[in-house]
This record gives structure tokens, sequence and C-alpha cells, in this order.
């Protein structure tokens, strides 16, 4: 099968011609505006009009150079989950197909020449919910659900077992996410307007006749879908006294009450099980 033309192969620093299904080399690789790394287009190669920057990635995030490499990451991570399966007998190696069912800011703060950003991966260009954000906003849900107060007996086990869990500065934690990469994707970009800049700029008073400042950012589209590899050496944990809970059943309970990403208080980040 035909996973992708050309990747990095980040171990030996070096490109690497990948080979179809009948072990025969691409012959015919050839470098075009649609193979762009989405990373360097959108931080590198920057096309300014006036003062502002222009957004160019939504032109380029469903050719086929970028489906294929999806495919191969998709193959290389569901590689490594049942390497952990087999290897270290872990009991959760699953992955988790999910669709964002509104539009998805991921790394909306990170360092850019524009004045927004989006998370892209430095290698491949392509958008990704980084494993850290996954189980951050996790371990932050399954803290509010269960730990009641810092007094209570039940709170002061749960909070031990949460750190079982997830660890600590000086413990590692039985989860493991992967990165999650998409399916499939485009980038879209959006627009927010803020009414009132040169009032918190503490110049002017707040009124009605300020100009307002539209600010585009990237976005990734409604219907894109993820994989979210979640690994963890133990099915269950004792978290409310009596009952195991089940990793997999908290997780999906997770995704269906908290969203990921940014501006979620205004309808981001929704995410669901397919």
């Amino acid at each position: 099968m035909d996973y992708s033309k050309l990747y990095f192969d980040i171990d030996n620093l070096k490109f690497h011609n990948l080979y179809d299904g009948k072990n025969k080399k691409h012959e015919n690789i050839s470098l075009n505006i649609r193979n762009i790394n989405c990373n360097l287009l959108m931080n590198k190669y920057v096309i300014w009009q006036g003062d502002e920057a222009k957004i160019l990635c939504p032109k380029y995030c469903n050719s086929d150079n970028y489906r294929n490499l999806m495919e191969y990451i998709s193959i290389k991570n569901n590689k490594i989950m049942n390497y952990y399966k087999e290897r270290y007998k872990y009991e959760v190696a699953e992955c988790l197909k999910v669709e964002n069912c509104s539009k998805l800011v991921i790394g909306h703060g990170e360092i850019s020449v524009r004045e927004t950003s989006i998370k892209l991966d430095h290698i491949y260009g392509i958008p990704f919910i980084p494993a850290t954000s996954i189980k951050g906003a996790f371990r932050n849900y399954i803290n509010n659900k269960y730990r009641i107060n810092d007094d209570d007996k039940k709170s002061v086990e749960n909070t031990e077992q949460i750190i079982k869990m997830f660890g600590n500065n000086d413990k590692k934690g039985e989860i493991i996410f992967l990165d999650s990469y998409p399916k499939n994707f485009e980038i879209d970009v959006d627009v927010m307007t803020p009414h009132y800049g040169e009032y918190y700029s503490n110049s002017k008073l707040p009124r009605n006749d300020l100009e307002p400042n539209p600010i585009e950012f990237p976005v990734i589209k409604k219907g894109s879908e993820f994989e979210i590899i979640i690994l963890c050496k133990y099915k269950c944990f004792n978290l409310n006294g009596k009952d195991n809970v089940n990793i997999i059943d908290e997780f999906k309970s997770f995704l269906k009450e908290m969203p990921l990403g940014a501006k979620t208080s205004v309808g981001y980040g929704r995410i669901k099980c397919k």
C-alpha cells in the first residue's frame, strides 16, 4: 500500500522514499505548491497584504500526499499501541475514533509571526491535538468529578488515586496518551472582532463609535476525524471508595461533557465518539 510519497526518517536524520505494495520505489516524486509543509507555509512563507499576514493553509490540506501521510501516521501509532499491549501487557490499549462537531482551535497562542496560530506538527505540517492537552483536560475532569474537598477522607484517597493515574513531579502516572492526528481535516479561517481595543489599551473610554478590529485565526473545520490512543496498565481505578471506575468509560464521558482546545466557552472544541 502506498502510505506516503515522502516522509522524514527522524531516527536516521535523512529523507526516505517509501516503497509501495510491490516493493517498488516511487520514481515520480516532485515538489510543487500542493506538497508544501503547512507548518512552513503558515510560519515561514508568509504573504503580507499591507500590515496583515494572509493565511494560505486552507487550499493545501486535502492533497493526496497529506491523505497518504495521515494513513502512514495512523499505522505507525497503532503499531506503538499494539507494542505496549503485547510487550508491557497493558490492560487498556485502545484507539478511539472521534469527530469534532464544532470548529476546533488548537495552539491558538502558539508563537508565530502572525497574531494567532494553530498547532501543526513540526515535521509533517499536519494539525494535531497534543497528548499533553488531552491528558491535562482529562485529569482536570477527573479531579473535579471525584475530589469533594481537601478535608474529606474520600477526597484524600481519590487524590492519591488521581496521582497514581496521572502522575506528578515525583511519580510517573499509569495513563499514556499519544498525540492525536486526524484521519482527514481541513483548515479554515474564522474571525473574532474585538470592539473596544482602544479601551483595553487604556487609551479611551468604551464607546459605541470605537472601530471594531477584525482578527483572522485558523481553525480546524467541523467534521474532521481524529484518532485518540489511550494506554493504561489497569482498566479500572478505585475513585469512589467502593466501585472501580473504568478508564475508557470515564474518558468517553469526558469527551461528551468537556470540549478541547481554546475558545470553548463560545462553542468551539466539541468532540464526539464515532
